[in-house]
């Protein structure tokens, strides 16, 4: 995969996300920086890199990267130099790379920010490279990002992914169902299973193991990596709720995860130890920089799965689904 892309696309960082993203799906990715100009470029992709435990690789010069074999990997994602505007010495560059790389894939990564612009400059590096698929990056934050994606679909090229936030995890294949309903406030649950389902629920998964505040919070952390509230909910169609009410849920499951790192291990393997005894919740507030209140109301929010769970578990044909969903194991009440 052949990433182009002017100064301030994302482009990089997009490369990560995208290792990512293959890397979620099984398949093994190598991240190639191929920006010769600019050691910055090599040094943030080398960071990413080693964030998503993907192989890095850099050359010197463009001539000696055409002088070496290519890295051995199922997905090679290529980061070709930026600039400020597509000129002659780019086009140049990017040809001879091409040629050598034979890329399956050449997406385009655009701002959704520069609007209708997104247009012209993908008509000019098709022109250049036949460009096989555009990145628009920078939806959450743009008023503009209908205008962009609108402007890139009149090109014939497809909308490939869509970048929706700053963290690795925040890219996904571009859907233009989805997408309008989401816009119009309707949930994607179809999006929400599709993130559920990369969960890596291997010890954490509450259908192999008895419900304590151990594996609670395990659950909680891989809840969390269904990436920001407001955007979980957003596919759930709760598209207007207060950014500091998002805010407080997130400071919360962080206050949780805390507050049961303070537990000990028998706390956390036992939860009747601390609902019978406030001193323990007393230790554990102190210990975690918290409150009592706040320890109670982790308490009361375990409660509550509790007895969401014992109906599931009570109810044969929930308890049916409920397993085939979590991977068909068992649960322990």
């Amino acid at each position: 995969i052949l990433v182009l892309g002017l100064y301030g696309s994302g482009k990089t960082t997009t490369c990560a996300k995208m290792a990512h993203f293959y890397k979620s799906k099984g398949l093994g990715a190598a991240l190639i920086c191929l920006d010769f100009d600019r050691p910055a470029a090599r040094e943030q992709l080398s960071q990413l890199a080693e964030k998503i435990h993907c192989k890095f690789y850099t050359y010197n010069s463009p001539s000696d990267f055409l002088a070496a074999s290519l890295p051995k990997s199922e997905v090679l994602i290529f980061d070709t130099a930026g600039r400020n505007a597509l000129d002659s010495a780019l086009i140049d560059e990017l040809k001879r790379i091409d040629a050598k790389v034979q890329a399956d894939e050449k997406f385009l990564v655009v701002s959704a920010d520069i609007g209708q612009a997104v247009k012209k400059q993908t008509e000019e590096f098709d022109k250049a490279v036949n460009v096989t698929g555009v990145i628009v990056t920078k939806l959450d934050g743009s008023a503009k990002g209908g205008g962009a994606l609108t402007s890139a679909k009149t090109v014939n090229v497809p909308i490939t992914f869509v970048g929706t936030g700053e963290k690795i995890e925040e890219l996904e294949l571009f859907d233009a169902k989805k997408y309008t309903s989401r816009l119009l406030g309707f949930p994607d649950f179809e999006g929400l299973m599709e993130k559920v389902k990369q969960l890596e629920l291997k010890e954490a998964d509450l259908l192999e193991e008895k419900l304590n505040f151990r594996t609670f919070q395990q659950q909680m952390r891989e809840a969390r990596k269904l990436g920001p509230l407001k955007n979980v909910l957003g596919m759930m169609g709760a598209h207007d709720v207060p950014d500091t009410i998002l805010s407080k849920g997130e400071d919360k499951m962080k206050q949780f995860d805390v507050i049961i790192n303070s537990m000990t291990k028998e706390e956390r393997e036992n939860p009747e130890l601390l609902k019978q005894d406030r001193n323990r919740m007393l230790r554990i507030a102190r210990g975690s920089g918290t409150s009592e209140e706040v320890v109670r109301e982790l308490v009361g929010e375990f409660n509550k799965m509790e007895k969401m769970l014992s109906k599931i578990m009570k109810n044969k044909n929930l308890r049916k689904q409920f397993e085939g969903m979590l991977k068909g194991g068992k649960f322990q009440i």
